[in-house]
């Protein structure tokens, strides 16, 4: 008897450290990747995904509800994960948002509960939530009316102004740059036109247009006919993206 009353002392606490890890209500742990980052630029697929563990931390069978609050981002997820007692699983949460979207920060809220313990539902509230930053990232494009400008050599001036329509087509704020470039002149002999800025950059908000100027020397002599033309190359180019692909 007193064997037996031994092994049942020991069988319990053997046992006691199981059950205080797996709780005799429902019970449900989940954990996430801290963020996610979106490449929205054209050229790039708007999609990003980030990985969850769900745990049943219970004594019981759990069917568990995956809820995923996405503050306006398109998202995939499984809408239920069943686990058996003590078990853990992964899933997927994929977001999704528009090609061309402002750079910033969303929040997605993951949330999961148990809805049921070995087919029926649970005595008490279980439910774990956690909160992931998608990182909607910044492109650099620029685009400028024309590949070239023509002008007149104005009459009484050596120095002509030259001037380009740039827009900012990129996702952020960002110095849109262009470089002038002589390509031809109307006069024969003499003197060639040069440039005293060839190029110039504009700070210009996502979407909007400006303009950009560059100055240009002219001779004397053609200063004063004013009745020449100048042909400039004109190339425009996002800051923000040559400085992404230099560091790179």
């Amino acid at each position: 008897m007193r064997s037996a009353a031994l092994l049942g002392v020991l069988a319990l606490a053997i046992l006691a450290p199981m059950v205080q890890a797996q709780t005799l209500v429902a019970s449900v742990d989940l954990q996430c990747e801290e963020r996610a980052e979106i490449e929205v630029a054209p050229w790039s697929t708007p999609v990003a995904s980030y990985v969850c563990t769900v745990a049943n931390e219970s004594v019981y069978q759990e069917k568990i509800d995956i809820t995923v609050y996405s503050d306006g981002l398109a998202v995939a997820h499984p809408g239920s994960i069943t686990l058996n007692a003590g078990a853990e699983e992964t899933f997927t949460v994929s977001v999704q948002a528009d090609t061309g979207a402002k750079a910033q920060s969303r929040q997605n809220t993951v949330e999961v509960q148990v809805v049921e313990i070995n087919g029926v539902p649970p005595p008490n509230i279980a439910s774990a939530d956690t909160t992931v930053i998608v990182d909607i990232l910044q492109y650099g494009q620029a685009e400028v009316e024309g590949e070239m400008t023509v002008f007149r050599a104005m009459k009484g001036l050596t120095i002509v102004e030259a001037e380009a329509l740039i827009t900012n087509s990129g996702n952020d704020m960002d110095d849109v740059c262009v470089t002038f470039d002589i390509r031809s002149w109307t006069w024969e002999g003499g003197e060639s036109a040069t440039m005293e800025t060839g190029e110039s950059c504009v700070q210009v908000k996502p979407g909007n247009s400006d303009a950009a100027r560059a100055q240009v020397s002219i001779p004397d002599d053609v200063g004063r006919r004013g009745d020449e033309r100048i042909v400039l190359d004109v190339t425009a180019w996002s800051r923000y993206a040559c400085d992404v692909v230099m560091e790179g």
